[in-house]
Order: structure tokens, then sequence, then C-alpha cells
């Protein structure tokens, strides 16, 4: 905890860019025209990619609501463009070619909410668009307060999400193309202290892709730090 919280609103303004390189290593490649009877025959001529090695930029931003209720409790809102310039991700780099990176759509929520002193509940959604493709995860963990008060911040939290993946074959027409699926469902469990927090969580994919992981889902470690200064200005910094 960073100080005292207060009853308030905040709205938050962001924005990241950065730059992507895109290569093919050409050596690599079997086409077609250098497989015959023999098999693969690296002496004959595969196709030329004009454009085998180059770099673009990435622009996004987006807006948080963040509203502390009490001591104890609080809940915020998001949305997020990625992809605001939609560049050129062809290896053909031509116009006539042109391959734009569809803009990505993110919109999110969650909070905390005191169950009882000690135990809090964290509940989050996250909605995201692509192109003709969405997804959908939603869950909550429990958090149990470790520190000498409720306020402090060192704690444990477990908790479980599920991912739904959506796609529509043709989003541009109301035909029956969306397609629904369940992906997966993602174990987590964190500890914080401090400024700092460390976490582990398992994705336990329940769709088809199961048989070809053999059943193996993906884990990920995750270690952060809260960059929070003292609240000398009555301004909260909000720990999710």
């Amino acid at each position: 905890m960073s100080g005292y919280r207060q009853k308030a609103s905040y709205l938050v303004i962001g924005a990241d860019a950065g730059i992507t390189q895109r290569k093919i290593r050409e050596n690599d490649l079997r086409w077609p025209s250098q497989i015959d009877a023999n098999g693969f025959d690296p002496t004959k001529t595969g196709e030329t990619i004009p454009d085998n090695d180059f770099i673009y930029p990435d622009i996004s931003a987006g807006l948080l609501w963040f509203s502390v209720m009490d001591k104890y409790s609080n809940y915020y809102l998001g949305a997020a463009l990625h992809h605001l310039n939609q560049p050129n991700v062809s290896f053909f780099g031509d116009s006539n070619n042109t391959v734009s990176l569809y803009n990505r759509i993110t919109f999110h929520g969650g909070g905390q909410f005191e169950m009882k002193p000690k135990i809090s509940l964290l509940p989050f959604v996250v909605f995201m668009m692509q192109g003709p493709h969405r997804e959908f995860n939603g869950g909550a963990s429990f958090r149990f307060a470790l520190g000498p008060s409720r306020t402090s911040n060192q704690s444990w939290q477990i908790g479980a999400w599920y991912r739904l993946g959506i796609q529509d074959d043709d989003p541009s027409t109301d035909k029956n193309g969306v397609k629904l699926h369940s992906d997966a469902v993602i174990l987590s469990t964190r500890f914080n202290y401090e400024h700092f927090g460390i976490g582990f969580s398992y994705d336990l994919t329940v769709s088809g892709l199961a048989a070809a992981s053999s059943a193996n889902g993906a884990f990920e470690f995750s270690l952060t730090y809260d960059i929070c200064g003292p609240e000398n200005r009555g301004v909260y910094c909000p720990r999710f």
C-alpha cells in the first residue's frame, strides 16, 4: 500500500510505440520446384522473395477508468486500440501486394472487492477483436492479505480463468459463419510483497489443440514491479 486510499476516480491515458523486424532465411525454405523423384534437390532454383528482411513501426493507445470505492475495494474499466497505423507486413513490399495488419481492439475490466477482513475477490474480464477473430477471457482470483494490516501490500492470491475463442468467417455478412470454441482453462497464483509481484500460471488446453500438444498446456512465470511514489497529492496508485 502506498499511502492512504481515498474515494476517488481517475482517467488514465496511455500509448506505446514499437519497432518490429520480419525476416525470412531463404536458404532454409523448400519449394515444390526443388522436389523431384529423388527428393529435395538444393541445386534447383526456388522462388525469390522480394523483401525478406524489413522493419515497420507499430503504434497503440488506450484509456482506463479507475475508481476507488473505499480502503479495500476498487474497480476499473478500459479499452485499447492496437496497430493504429495498420502497417504493411507483406514480404513482397509493394503497393500491389499490401497486407495490412488488422487493428486489434481490447476491452477489459475488473476490480477488488473485500468479502471479509483480509480476503478479497478479484474478478476480471477481457474481450479482444482482430479481423474475423474474437477472444474472451473471464475469471477471478481470491486474494489473502498476509501483512500486519488489511491495507499492507503483502498478499497471496489464487484463481482460475476460462478462455473462449470466436471466429467469424465472414464478418461483413450476417450469415452463420460464427464459430465458438472452448480453448483453455487457466490456473494462476501470485505472491505480492510491497512493490514486487511473483506469479505463475498454467494453461490447461481443452480444445482440439490438446491432441497436438500431447495434452501438455503452457506455463508462464512473471515478475512485476510497481512504480508508485508517495501519495502526497492524494493520488492513489492502483494495484491489479
